[in-house]
């Protein structure tokens, strides 16, 4: 499945655009609408598909299998298919090119119906290709090819072979031997004659009783039979195995007793799914599945911390996650007292032994988007990646907000809230801000507004720019007096 594109709506639920490949039609529609408030029904509701998929299957990959094998569950199956596997042979040896005269100048003999004609190889031209000379080779140059197989020898300890010759035409002028074996074996099809016989009598006008068999085995949910046969035999039996993932429950074994006799058995699945957790945990390693006693890590974004004790679970026996993650939550970090000789730094700065150091541009947090040239480019950068790249020595231009390419304002969670928004969590979006709530250690910028230089904080300009109004920032300082 591959997640393309979401809308949200004030239900709780996530409408998903996925592309779904074979399974229950019935349980498809479920797949595209995400529970956000319910994890376990959303894995309940995959589930479900998944397991359906044995019985309403769909072609990914096409695996190209002899046409013979096509024919069963038809009266004297066994020897039409013998019968048909023989007549494909003898028509493919029938229409071989290797009944064709050889092309001149080592063009390739092809044959149509009953007609042969030559494709000719750069340079060369004619019927028989017999104008020209091959670009690049030597005249007179002919490399072998293969006559037609003989056909195949009598029986020899279970083995029938055929051979062929290197003569259509012979190499000569220094021209390539022929590729591949010149004698072939295969198995004698008198073993499975006389098997036909014994299985198929009727077919063969013969008046021996054949002897009594079963339909077709059961089928086991999530299992498969092993070297399964065409024909099953009163007294045979059959062994069961499941798919990877799940483990056989009970007795493997089916018996054929002209009516197939098994005792209760089932797969079970040997792993858990995925997690349960709540909006805002992170959960590491990710899988399809998980075996028992594998552990998952819990941990919260930047900014964010577990409101438990628990920050790992491990999928137990029972098949379920222990401790159960779904009571688990992320909570903001509790803002650390600032120490008694508290520096006033400036936001891409922080306190170090001696005095306000540069952060590094990955250690801001979300802040103030603005349009700005670095180098010969244009990107949005944050107010704090702005300042924290001038104090590295490094230099960029403010442009105008039309020179960058703005994303689609998305909520994910309540980090996503830039400064001038509050987070309203009930209702998963940012809401702006109004200018008098804004604090008063907002990073101070200058803004040129109606043609005037004015200093406004980075919460004001980012509440005004929410309102709708036009703001340029023209510095991520405070405006020169």
């Amino acid at each position: 499945k591959h997640l393309e594109s979401s809308s949200r709506s004030n239900n709780n639920k996530l409408s998903i655009n996925v592309k779904v490949f074979g399974g229950d039609p019935s349980f498809i529609g479920a797949l595209s609408v995400l529970d956000l408030q319910n994890p376990e029904a959303n894995g309940e509701t995959y589930n479900n598909w998944a397991s359906s998929v044995k019985d309403f299957p769909d072609i990914i990959n096409q695996k190209l299998r002899p046409l013979h094998e096509l024919v069963k569950e038809v009266q004297c199956a066994g020897l039409k298919k013998l019968h048909l596997k023989r007549a494909t042979e003898e028509y493919l040896a029938e229409q071989h090119p290797c009944h064709c005269r050889p092309c001149q100048n080592n063009g390739q003999p092809l044959l149509t119906g009953t007609e042969c004609r030559c494709a000719c190889r750069p340079g060369t031209s004619g019927p028989a290709c017999e104008r020209g000379a091959v670009i690049g080779e030597q005249p007179g140059v002919i490399h072998g090819s293969w006559s037609c197989w003989s056909s195949w020898g009598a029986c020899s300890r279970g083995q029938s072979s055929r051979t062929r010759s290197c003569n259509n035409p012979s190499p000569r002028g220094g021209g390539h031997d022929c590729t591949g074996p010149q004698t072939e074996q295969k198995a004698c099809e008198d073993a499975d004659v006389q098997y036909l016989t014994m299985m198929e009598p009727q077919c063969f006008g013969l008046s021996v009783t054949p002897p009594k068999t079963c339909g077709l085995p059961p089928n086991l949910k999530n299992g498969f039979i092993e070297n399964p046969r065409e024909f099953y035999t009163v007294g045979s039996t059959l062994q069961y195995s499941c798919i990877d993932g799940f483990y056989l429950v009970g007795n493997a074994v089916a018996t054929c007793a002209e009516k197939w006799s098994t005792e209760e058995m089932f797969c079970k699945s040997s792993t858990c799914g995925n997690p349960p957790i709540n909006d805002l945990v992170l959960a590491m390693p990710i899988a399809e599945a998980y075996q028992i006693g594998d552990k998952v890590s819990l941990s919260c974004p930047a900014g964010m911390v577990l409101d438990s004790e628990v920050s790992e679970v491990m999928c137990g026996s029972s098949l379920r996650w222990s401790p159960s993650p779904d009571g688990i939550y992320c909570k903001p970090v509790a803002p650390a007292p600032p120490p008694v000789t508290a520096l006033k730094c400036k936001l891409w700065e922080k306190p170090g032994k001696h005095g306000c150091v540069c952060k590094m541009p990955v250690q801001c947090l979300p802040s103030l988007q603005l349009c700005s040239r670095v180098g010969s480019s244009h990107r949005l950068l944050g107010v704090c990646r702005l300042g924290a790249l001038r104090c590295l020595g490094g230099t960029f231009m403010l442009t105008r907000d039309a020179d960058c390419d703005w994303p689609e304002e998305t909520f994910g969670s309540c980090r996503d809230c830039k400064p001038g928004t509050t987070c309203q969590e009930s209702l998963r979006k940012c809401t702006c801000q109004s200018p008098s709530e804004c604090p008063e250690d907002s990073a101070p910028l200058c803004v040129s507004s109606d043609g005037e230089e004015v200093t406004m904080s980075e919460c004001e300009v980012g509440a005004q720019r929410c309102a709708g109004q036009n703001l340029t920032v023209i510095g991520i300082d405070a405006c020169p007096q």
